[in-house]
């Protein structure tokens, strides 16, 4: 299910229709005149409906705030490789050269491990690549400042370092999966609900199979884009990588096709 989405709406859904089933049946052994026009019970699951309304909406606001994390992130580090850049080219030399040319390269690097899918073998051979590069960047950074003690090669080593800093941050942001906890309690109560859904219709003893089916996919789909909208890069969505492909524009090179 990890690795599938469509598994995991396909189980989901079975499970709700399942559920809301069985709260029809206990429904419909409970179901009196006066059970089914009790105030009581229908506070309850009204409740119930609100609480689960609360906690999808939670979960909502906060995928969302993940997502904006991601793309401040990804925007954040495509902007500090492309300060260095320029930074690089302004010291010129061989140094200064080399650092930009190996700048040019880890910005490439970044396009792939932030546009790439889960489970992609891209994202570790992009992690490789851009630990070799850091290395590369900081010897060449070094020679400069060890040289030059002027104010332009202690800017371009800020720059460097802030570099290093924005790519831990956005390997932090992309490697964030929603906590289990919260995955559970959405799951949860989307099981509760429905059962609850199915007990008020066996109370009124109404079938409603179609209404019931057609309730479990549309809260199966909230569900399962919250969760996939809260984690990195869990299952179809994927961050908008287009800071990166326009950094790599401006200086003069090629984005790296990824798969749709």
């Amino acid at each position: 299910m990890a690795k599938s989405q469509i598994l995991f709406m396909v189980i989901l859904t079975v499970f709700l229709v399942t559920m809301n089933e069985f709260g029809r049946r206990v429904g419909n052994r409970q179901r009196t005149s006066e059970a089914a026009g009790d105030d009581t019970t229908g506070l309850v699951i009204g409740s119930v409906l609100g609480l689960l309304a609360f906690v999808l909406a939670f979960n909502l606001s906060a995928a969302t705030s993940r997502n904006a994390d991601r793309l401040a992130s990804a925007m954040g580090e495509a902007n500090a490789i492309g300060t260095a850049w320029l930074q690089a080219k302004a010291i010129g030399g061989a140094d200064g050269e080399a650092v930009a040319s190996a700048l040019g390269d880890y910005l490439g690097a970044r396009q792939i491990f932030a546009g790439s899918r889960r489970h992609d073998p891209a994202i570790d051979e992009a992690d490789a690549r851009t630990n070799e590069l850091q290395t590369v960047i900081w010897d060449h950074v070094s020679t400069i400042v060890a040289e030059r003690k002027d104010p332009a090669a202690a800017s371009l080593m800020n720059a460097v370092n802030n570099t290093f800093d924005a790519t831990t941050e956005m390997r932090f942001a992309m490697g964030f999966i929603m906590p289990p906890q919260l995955v559970w309690l959405l799951l949860g109560m989307n099981l509760v609900g429905m059962g609850a859904v199915g007990y008020k219709f066996g109370l009124a003893g109404r079938s409603n199979r179609l209404v019931a089916v057609s309730l479990s996919i549309l809260w199966c789909v909230v569900t399962t884009e919250i969760i996939d909208l809260g984690s990195g890069r869990i299952w179809s969505f994927r961050t908008d990588v287009r800071t990166y492909i326009w950094a790599l524009e401006s200086i003069g090179q090629k984005p790296t096709d990824l798969p749709g």
